[in-house]
Protein backbone atom coordinates (compact mmCIF):
# COMPACT_ATOMS: atom_id res chain seq x y z
CA UNK A 1 0.00 0.00 0.00
CA UNK A 2 2.81 2.14 0.71
CA UNK A 3 5.04 1.73 -2.38
CA UNK A 4 1.12 2.45 -4.24
CA UNK A 5 0.16 5.43 -2.54
CA UNK A 6 4.41 6.67 -3.17
CA UNK A 7 3.94 5.68 -6.86
CA UNK A 8 0.63 8.36 -6.63
CA UNK A 9 2.35 10.82 -5.21
CA UNK A 10 5.31 10.99 -7.46
CA UNK A 11 2.63 10.79 -10.47
CA UNK A 12 0.94 14.29 -9.06
CA UNK A 13 4.09 15.61 -8.95
CA UNK A 14 5.92 14.29 -11.95
CA UNK A 15 1.94 15.57 -13.72
CA UNK A 16 1.83 19.37 -11.94
CA UNK A 17 5.47 19.74 -13.26
CA UNK A 18 4.81 18.38 -16.59
CA UNK A 19 1.98 21.24 -16.75
CA UNK A 20 4.28 24.32 -14.92
CA UNK A 21 6.71 22.90 -18.10
CA UNK A 22 4.28 22.95 -20.71
CA UNK A 23 2.93 26.66 -19.59
CA UNK A 24 6.86 27.87 -19.16
CA UNK A 25 7.24 26.78 -23.07
CA UNK A 26 4.11 28.95 -24.48
CA UNK A 27 6.03 32.42 -25.63
CA UNK A 28 5.40 35.51 -23.81
CA UNK A 29 3.58 37.13 -26.50
CA UNK A 30 1.09 34.72 -26.66
CA UNK A 31 0.46 34.98 -22.73
CA UNK A 32 0.31 38.74 -23.69
CA UNK A 33 -2.15 38.14 -25.94
CA UNK A 34 -4.41 35.92 -23.43
CA UNK A 35 -4.16 38.44 -21.01
CA UNK A 36 -5.29 41.18 -23.28
CA UNK A 37 -8.08 42.68 -23.94
CA UNK A 38 -10.47 41.59 -26.77
CA UNK A 39 -11.83 45.12 -28.02
CA UNK A 40 -9.52 47.91 -28.88
CA UNK A 41 -10.49 52.09 -28.01
CA UNK A 42 -13.66 53.59 -30.29
CA UNK A 43 -12.49 55.16 -32.86
CA UNK A 44 -13.39 59.05 -33.36
CA UNK A 45 -15.12 58.58 -36.67
CA UNK A 46 -17.40 55.82 -34.98
CA UNK A 47 -20.47 57.07 -32.51
CA UNK A 48 -21.27 55.54 -29.27
CA UNK A 49 -24.35 54.35 -28.12
CA UNK A 50 -27.51 52.86 -29.85
CA UNK A 51 -29.16 54.78 -33.68
CA UNK A 52 -31.78 53.52 -35.27
CA UNK A 53 -31.14 51.49 -38.46
CA UNK A 54 -33.64 51.19 -41.42
CA UNK A 55 -33.83 47.90 -43.58
CA UNK A 56 -33.44 48.39 -46.86
CA UNK A 57 -33.76 45.12 -48.24
CA UNK A 58 -33.67 41.13 -47.28
CA UNK A 59 -32.68 38.01 -49.19
CA UNK A 60 -33.67 34.48 -47.84
CA UNK A 61 -29.99 32.48 -47.36
CA UNK A 62 -31.51 28.97 -45.95
CA UNK A 63 -34.54 27.45 -45.36
CA UNK A 64 -34.44 30.11 -41.44
CA UNK A 65 -31.79 32.64 -42.37
CA UNK A 66 -31.90 35.62 -44.14
CA UNK A 67 -29.45 38.17 -45.54
CA UNK A 68 -30.60 41.92 -44.25
CA UNK A 69 -29.17 45.08 -45.41
CA UNK A 70 -29.50 47.81 -43.19
CA UNK A 71 -29.11 51.67 -43.63
CA UNK A 72 -26.44 53.38 -41.76
CA UNK A 73 -27.30 56.46 -39.40
CA UNK A 74 -26.30 59.57 -41.23
CA UNK A 75 -23.62 59.83 -38.59
CA UNK A 76 -22.01 56.72 -40.10
CA UNK A 77 -20.71 56.84 -43.50
CA UNK A 78 -19.00 52.94 -43.16
CA UNK A 79 -17.31 50.94 -41.31
CA UNK A 80 -13.93 50.96 -42.73
CA UNK A 81 -12.66 52.29 -39.19
CA UNK A 82 -13.67 49.51 -37.10
CA UNK A 83 -11.75 46.99 -39.55
CA UNK A 84 -12.25 43.29 -39.66
CA UNK A 85 -14.11 41.46 -38.48
CA UNK A 86 -16.61 44.21 -37.18
CA UNK A 87 -19.50 43.73 -34.94
CA UNK A 88 -22.63 45.54 -33.33
CA UNK A 89 -25.13 44.52 -30.79
CA UNK A 90 -28.99 44.93 -31.67
CA UNK A 91 -31.46 46.47 -29.05
CA UNK A 92 -35.45 46.12 -29.01
CA UNK A 93 -38.19 45.65 -26.85
CA UNK A 94 -40.65 42.69 -27.31
CA UNK A 95 -43.55 41.54 -25.10
CA UNK A 96 -42.73 44.11 -22.08
CA UNK A 97 -38.89 42.90 -22.29
CA UNK A 98 -35.85 44.39 -23.37
CA UNK A 99 -33.66 42.13 -26.03
CA UNK A 100 -30.48 42.62 -27.27
CA UNK A 101 -28.07 40.44 -29.68
CA UNK A 102 -24.54 41.03 -31.07
CA UNK A 103 -24.14 40.64 -34.47
CA UNK A 104 -21.00 40.38 -36.83
CA UNK A 105 -21.93 42.45 -40.34
CA UNK A 106 -21.05 40.38 -43.45
CA UNK A 107 -20.54 43.19 -45.99
CA UNK A 108 -17.35 44.67 -46.66
CA UNK A 109 -16.36 47.12 -44.22
CA UNK A 110 -15.32 49.79 -46.29
CA UNK A 111 -19.21 49.57 -47.61
CA UNK A 112 -20.73 52.95 -48.19
CA UNK A 113 -24.16 53.43 -47.02
CA UNK A 114 -24.94 49.97 -45.90
CA UNK A 115 -24.09 47.10 -43.62
CA UNK A 116 -25.24 43.76 -44.21
CA UNK A 117 -25.99 41.17 -41.64
CA UNK A 118 -26.31 36.82 -41.76
CA UNK A 119 -29.65 36.46 -39.42
CA UNK A 120 -30.61 33.01 -37.82
CA UNK A 121 -34.48 33.04 -37.39
CA UNK A 122 -34.57 32.02 -34.08
CA UNK A 123 -37.98 31.67 -32.20
CA UNK A 124 -38.96 34.36 -29.87
CA UNK A 125 -38.25 32.98 -25.94
CA UNK A 126 -38.10 34.82 -23.06
CA UNK A 127 -34.33 36.24 -22.46
CA UNK A 128 -33.76 35.03 -26.12
CA UNK A 129 -32.28 37.08 -29.02
CA UNK A 130 -33.48 38.85 -31.66
CA UNK A 131 -33.44 36.40 -34.70
CA UNK A 132 -37.24 35.89 -34.83
CA UNK A 133 -38.26 39.94 -35.42
CA UNK A 134 -35.17 40.80 -37.66
CA UNK A 135 -35.90 38.01 -40.22
CA UNK A 136 -39.99 39.51 -40.19
CA UNK A 137 -38.90 43.24 -40.44
CA UNK A 138 -40.12 44.69 -43.60
CA UNK A 139 -38.19 47.35 -46.15
CA UNK A 140 -38.53 50.64 -44.13
CA UNK A 141 -38.61 49.37 -40.50
CA UNK A 142 -36.05 50.55 -38.15
CA UNK A 143 -34.49 48.88 -35.29
CA UNK A 144 -31.60 50.00 -32.63
CA UNK A 145 -28.02 48.87 -33.19
CA UNK A 146 -25.03 49.82 -31.14
CA UNK A 147 -21.63 49.38 -32.98
CA UNK A 148 -18.66 48.24 -30.65
CA UNK A 149 -15.53 48.84 -31.11
CA UNK A 150 -12.59 47.24 -33.10
CA UNK A 151 -11.88 43.36 -32.14
CA UNK A 152 -8.69 43.23 -31.77
CA UNK A 153 -6.76 40.33 -33.38
CA UNK A 154 -3.42 39.76 -30.91
CA UNK A 155 -3.02 42.72 -29.24
CA UNK A 156 -4.12 45.47 -32.20
CA UNK A 157 -7.05 45.04 -35.06
CA UNK A 158 -5.81 42.91 -38.40
CA UNK A 159 -3.95 44.61 -40.80
CA UNK A 160 -2.96 43.67 -44.79
CA UNK A 161 0.01 40.53 -44.68
CA UNK A 162 0.16 40.63 -40.95
CA UNK A 163 0.04 36.79 -40.73
CA UNK A 164 1.00 34.39 -43.45
CA UNK A 165 -2.00 32.38 -42.84
CA UNK A 166 -5.41 32.72 -41.31
CA UNK A 167 -7.50 29.61 -40.01
CA UNK A 168 -10.87 30.44 -39.65
CA UNK A 169 -13.25 28.22 -37.55
CA UNK A 170 -16.80 28.21 -37.14
CA UNK A 171 -20.52 26.78 -36.72
CA UNK A 172 -23.96 27.74 -37.32
CA UNK A 173 -23.80 31.59 -38.09
CA UNK A 174 -20.49 31.98 -36.10
CA UNK A 175 -19.42 31.64 -39.59
CA UNK A 176 -20.63 35.81 -40.53
CA UNK A 177 -17.35 37.23 -38.56
CA UNK A 178 -15.21 35.14 -40.16
CA UNK A 179 -16.24 35.48 -44.02
CA UNK A 180 -16.31 39.00 -43.14
CA UNK A 181 -12.82 38.71 -42.61
CA UNK A 182 -12.18 36.77 -45.40
CA UNK A 183 -13.73 38.91 -47.62
CA UNK A 184 -11.33 41.77 -46.81
CA UNK A 185 -8.58 39.59 -47.27
CA UNK A 186 -9.70 38.32 -50.45
CA UNK A 187 -10.99 41.81 -51.93
CA UNK A 188 -7.40 43.34 -50.83
CA UNK A 189 -5.25 42.94 -54.37
CA UNK A 190 -2.20 43.84 -52.00
CA UNK A 191 -2.84 40.77 -49.58
CA UNK A 192 -1.09 37.41 -49.82
CA UNK A 193 -2.46 35.73 -46.97
CA UNK A 194 -3.62 32.23 -46.96
CA UNK A 195 -7.15 31.38 -45.51
CA UNK A 196 -8.08 27.98 -44.62
CA UNK A 197 -12.08 28.03 -43.56
CA UNK A 198 -13.47 25.06 -41.31
CA UNK A 199 -16.87 25.72 -40.77
CA UNK A 200 -19.76 23.09 -39.47
CA UNK A 201 -23.30 23.20 -40.18
CA UNK A 202 -26.51 20.91 -39.70
CA UNK A 203 -27.33 19.79 -43.14
CA UNK A 204 -26.69 20.87 -47.29
CA UNK A 205 -29.26 23.34 -46.54
CA UNK A 206 -28.02 25.54 -43.81
CA UNK A 207 -24.82 26.29 -45.45
CA UNK A 208 -24.66 30.49 -45.22
CA UNK A 209 -23.29 31.88 -47.89
CA UNK A 210 -22.04 28.89 -50.10
CA UNK A 211 -21.55 31.36 -53.31
CA UNK A 212 -18.74 33.16 -51.27
CA UNK A 213 -17.17 29.89 -50.29
CA UNK A 214 -17.61 28.41 -53.92
CA UNK A 215 -16.10 31.38 -55.96
CA UNK A 216 -13.44 31.71 -53.09
CA UNK A 217 -12.55 27.96 -54.18
CA UNK A 218 -12.59 28.74 -57.65
CA UNK A 219 -11.16 31.93 -57.38
CA UNK A 220 -8.13 31.44 -55.37
CA UNK A 221 -7.35 27.52 -55.14
CA UNK A 222 -4.00 28.52 -54.29
CA UNK A 223 -4.85 30.84 -51.10
CA UNK A 224 -7.88 29.69 -49.77
CA UNK A 225 -8.49 26.17 -48.83
CA UNK A 226 -12.02 25.15 -47.25
CA UNK A 227 -13.84 22.15 -45.21
CA UNK A 228 -17.59 22.08 -44.43
CA UNK A 229 -18.65 19.72 -41.53
CA UNK A 230 -22.32 18.82 -41.60
CA UNK A 231 -23.68 16.77 -38.66
CA UNK A 232 -27.31 15.58 -40.14
CA UNK A 233 -26.49 15.41 -43.99
CA UNK A 234 -29.45 14.50 -46.20
CA UNK A 235 -27.12 12.13 -48.27
CA UNK A 236 -24.09 11.15 -46.51
CA UNK A 237 -22.52 9.20 -49.17
CA UNK A 238 -22.97 12.20 -51.53
CA UNK A 239 -21.41 14.37 -49.41
CA UNK A 240 -18.14 12.62 -48.28
CA UNK A 241 -16.24 14.42 -51.05
CA UNK A 242 -12.80 16.65 -51.42
CA UNK A 243 -14.52 19.80 -48.96
CA UNK A 244 -17.25 17.95 -47.22
CA UNK A 245 -17.27 15.66 -44.31
CA UNK A 246 -19.74 13.67 -41.98
CA UNK A 247 -19.57 15.21 -38.30
CA UNK A 248 -19.11 17.70 -35.82
CA UNK A 249 -15.58 19.07 -35.57
CA UNK A 250 -13.89 17.51 -33.53
CA UNK A 251 -9.91 17.00 -32.35
CA UNK A 252 -9.72 14.23 -34.89
CA UNK A 253 -10.69 16.15 -37.69
CA UNK A 254 -8.57 19.29 -36.92
CA UNK A 255 -5.60 17.07 -36.27
CA UNK A 256 -6.30 16.19 -40.34
CA UNK A 257 -7.01 19.73 -41.60
CA UNK A 258 -5.65 21.95 -39.54
CA UNK A 259 -2.40 23.67 -40.33
CA UNK A 260 0.76 23.31 -38.76
CA UNK A 261 0.68 26.28 -36.14
CA UNK A 262 3.35 28.63 -36.44
CA UNK A 263 3.97 32.18 -34.46
CA UNK A 264 2.78 33.94 -38.21
CA UNK A 265 -0.64 32.24 -38.30
CA UNK A 266 -4.14 33.78 -36.74
CA UNK A 267 -6.67 31.37 -35.20
CA UNK A 268 -10.32 33.08 -35.19
CA UNK A 269 -12.97 30.81 -33.36
CA UNK A 270 -16.39 31.63 -33.67
CA UNK A 271 -19.83 29.57 -32.40
CA UNK A 272 -22.13 28.59 -29.78
CA UNK A 273 -20.45 28.71 -26.07
CA UNK A 274 -20.07 25.17 -26.29
CA UNK A 275 -18.46 25.39 -29.76
CA UNK A 276 -15.56 27.58 -28.09
CA UNK A 277 -15.43 25.86 -25.12
CA UNK A 278 -14.44 22.21 -27.14
CA UNK A 279 -12.04 24.03 -29.67
CA UNK A 280 -10.77 27.01 -27.69
CA UNK A 281 -12.13 27.76 -24.69
CA UNK A 282 -14.57 30.91 -23.91
CA UNK A 283 -13.37 34.49 -23.19
CA UNK A 284 -12.48 35.48 -19.79
CA UNK A 285 -14.89 38.24 -18.59
CA UNK A 286 -13.58 40.46 -15.23
CA UNK A 287 -15.85 42.72 -13.35
CA UNK A 288 -14.76 46.19 -12.81
CA UNK A 289 -15.18 48.56 -9.78
CA UNK A 290 -17.43 51.48 -10.69
CA UNK A 291 -17.65 49.96 -14.45
CA UNK A 292 -21.44 48.61 -15.68
CA UNK A 293 -19.69 46.18 -18.08
CA UNK A 294 -16.82 43.50 -17.28
CA UNK A 295 -13.56 43.51 -19.16
CA UNK A 296 -13.62 41.00 -21.31
CA UNK A 297 -10.04 39.27 -22.44
CA UNK A 298 -9.12 36.70 -24.48
CA UNK A 299 -8.32 34.60 -21.77
CA UNK A 300 -6.16 30.94 -22.00
CA UNK A 301 -5.85 28.49 -24.22
CA UNK A 302 -8.22 25.81 -24.09
CA UNK A 303 -9.64 22.66 -25.83
CA UNK A 304 -8.46 20.92 -28.71
CA UNK A 305 -6.44 23.86 -30.32
CA UNK A 306 -4.50 23.91 -26.54
CA UNK A 307 -4.09 19.95 -27.45
CA UNK A 308 -2.62 20.23 -30.62
CA UNK A 309 -0.16 23.05 -29.03
CA UNK A 310 -1.71 26.16 -31.09
CA UNK A 311 -0.16 28.15 -28.40
CA UNK A 312 3.52 26.51 -27.59
CA UNK A 313 3.64 27.31 -31.22
CA UNK A 314 2.99 30.52 -31.15
CA UNK A 315 -0.09 30.66 -33.20
CA UNK A 316 -2.29 34.05 -32.42
CA UNK A 317 -5.50 32.13 -31.39
CA UNK A 318 -8.93 35.16 -30.84
CA UNK A 319 -12.11 34.01 -29.59
CA UNK A 320 -14.99 35.68 -30.77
Amino acid sequence: AFVAVSALIGYKISVSRSAEAADEEVPAFVREIENSEAYGEYPESIPRGYYPYKLLDSWDVSPDSKLLRYQLPKEVTSLVALGAPSSLKAAREIAGEKLSKSYSPVSHPSAEGHLDLLVKRYPFRVGGGLGAFLCDMKPGDEIDMMLKPPRNMGLVPYSRNRFKTVVLLGAGTGVAPLLQLAKVIFEDPLETTTVHLLFGQRTEDDRLLQDRVDRWTTEKPDRFISQTFLSRPKNATAWVAPGGEVGRIDLKFLEQYLPTPSRDMLVVVCGTDEFLEDVSGMKVKTKIPGQSHPKKSVGPLKGYLKTLRFDVNGATVMKL
